[in-house]
């Protein structure tokens, strides 16, 4: 059957804008063949249906087959109306689409169609289910001889026993060809027999490789299991340790930190009393030196005629002297306290800095000597006067000492 376009020029122009805006880039996928095919225009698809419909009338249902003839027939005649016309042809066109993707219609130009155009439609029906994994519709309980010999036709075709070159060989004495084709198939079953017992025993002999290597694997990470749980317990311990080390040196350091900064605040302050008293006793013994130098002028020791009146004057210079001498003892003594205070308490600090040390240093520091310094660090204060201390010789201390020794 060959499809010709009657329609009138009106139509064929609105069926030209049609196709410029709908149809002339959508491409058709050809079921067997990996390629597409787009049509130009109205007639490129009329031509191509006439091509193909000789092939695509052995293959399609009755049903399929007078719904494709009508629709093409709608699209090349059988109206004036332009949107009528443009229509059919939208619907023809779907149709092409759906028909393809379904894989209802084949390309006659593909292997597959190639050896369907040598069949008769019953044939080519079986063939073509059987290729498209399409159920079989028969109206008989028993399948048509034909039906299986074009089914028995895909099965070799599509196992690679059919070449292109065999096709027509095929088809002109299909009874020889079935026989060497018997053998063949025999044949490779058996090599693919073979080959598969084959295949077996290597799968067994990997098999036992490779239960072998998990057993071992099983084995080894069972192991590293153990040292790592060894070491991650060995590492937590110690770590422990250290921060109770931390914890215990940080406590010690929060104890001491306050006397040690109260010992340094108290060396500063004795230091700078001591300072003080250098200072007024500097002032002390000056002042001591100017009083004795001006009593000597003013009470004139170098005359001796009156012997009364001289003692008298000694007694004077004697009496002042020894105030002064006391006085600048007092001073000597309480500056030399200011700085053995001032120097104890700085001892103090630095000794507290060392036991801090030895304690970081020294994780089982013995306890008796920690008490030892921890005694020299909060053992009592001196007041810093030195008992018995041998100060300046004061003429009051002479006489005293003469007087004992005339009793």
């Amino acid at each position: 059957m060959n499809f010709i376009i009657t329609l009138n020029e009106q139509v064929k122009l609105e069926l030209e804008n049609l196709w410029e805006k709908e149809f002339k880039k959508r491409e058709i996928n050809l079921p067997f063949k990996k390629t597409t095919i787009s049509f130009e225009n109205h007639q490129a698809m009329i031509n191509f249906i006439n091509e193909e419909f000789p092939l695509w009338s052995k293959i399609l249902e009755d049903q399929q087959l007078s719904n494709l003839t009508n629709k093409i027939k709608q699209s090349v005649s059988h109206s004036t109306n332009s949107h009528q016309a443009t229509n059919n042809v939208r619907e023809l066109f779907n149709l092409l689409v759906n028909l393809t993707n379904q894989k209802e219609i084949i390309y006659s130009k593909s292997p597959e169609g190639k050896l369907i155009s040598k069949l008769d439609k019953t044939e080519a029906i079986g063939f073509h289910k059987y290729i498209t994994n399409k159920p079989y519709n028969t109206r008989n309980s028993e399948l048509n001889s034909k039906l299986i010999y074009g089914t028995f036709l895909a099965i070799l075709f599509e196992k690679g026993f059919v070449k292109k070159k065999d096709i027509q060989e095929l088809l002109d004495s299909p009874e020889d060809i079935f026989n060497d084709y018997q053998t063949d198939y025999e044949g490779a079953i058996n090599a693919l027999k073979q080959k598969k017992n084959e295949l077996e025993e290597q799968i067994g002999t990997l098999q036992n490789f490779i239960l072998g290597i998990e057993e071992k694997t099983s084995n080894d990470i069972s192991s590293l299991n153990k040292e790592w749980k060894k070491e991650v317990s060995d590492l937590v311990s110690e770590k422990k340790t250290y921060i109770e080390t931390l914890e215990a040196q940080y406590s010690e350091k929060l104890k001491l930190s306050g006397p040690t900064q109260y010992w340094t605040e108290l060396s500063k302050t004795y230091k700078k009393q001591g300072i003080i008293w250098s200072v007024i006793s500097l002032i002390i013994g000056l002042g001591l030196g100017c009083i004795i130098w001006k009593l000597s002028l003013h009470l004139n020791l170098t005359d001796t005629t009156n012997v009364a009146n001289t003692l008298q004057k000694y007694l004077i210079v004697a009496v002042a002297t020894s105030i002064g001498f006391y006085l600048l003892s007092q001073g000597v003594k309480i500056t030399m306290s200011r700085f053995h205070l001032s120097t104890d308490y700085e001892e103090r600090a630095q000794l507290t800095n060392v036991y801090l040390a030895l304690i970081k240093a020294e994780e089982n520091y013995p306890t008796e000597e920690k008490q030892i310094i921890l005694q020299s660090i909060f053992s009592r204060s001196e007041s810093g006067l030195i008992k018995g201390d041998s100060g300046p010789v004061m003429p009051n201390n002479i006489l005293s000492q003469l007087l004992r020794n005339t009793r």
